[in-house]
């Protein structure tokens, strides 16, 4: 079994590495923390929240109680499971709109030459 070999790191190096680190904090006020944390929702496909900014609640909860309607949970570890389901769905839903202006959106530029 071959072991890693050794690698020595300078004076210089340790106070760059000491440096950087201490310049990525991330945001400290309250703006910067607000401002943050609806970074998963630039291209909306890494948010956190399900429910976008731009989609409606109405057709969330419709879909939601579909999945609770179709797949009937007895428990709430099995309820739990079918709001994920519901969840993954909706997400998916909304990653295939995506697709389709991409896709679109390429043909019409593809057409314009």
């Amino acid at each position: 079994m071959d072991t890693p070999a050794t690698t020595f790191r300078s004076t210089a190096q340790i106070a760059a590495s000491k440096t950087n680190g201490a310049t990525g904090t991330g945001p400290l006020t309250p703006t910067g923390k607000a401002t943050s944390s609806t970074n998963g929702t630039t291209h909306r496909l890494a948010a956190r929240g399900v429910l976008l900014p731009s989609e409606r609640a109405e057709e969330y909860q419709d879909n939601l109680a579909g999945w609770f309607q179709t797949l009937v949970p007895r428990s709430p570890g099995e309820g739990l499971l079918v709001a994920r389901v519901a969840d993954v769905g909706w997400r998916m839903g909304r990653l295939s709109r995506l697709e389709e202006r991409l896709v679109n959106s390429a043909l019409q530029l593809l057409s314009l030459r």
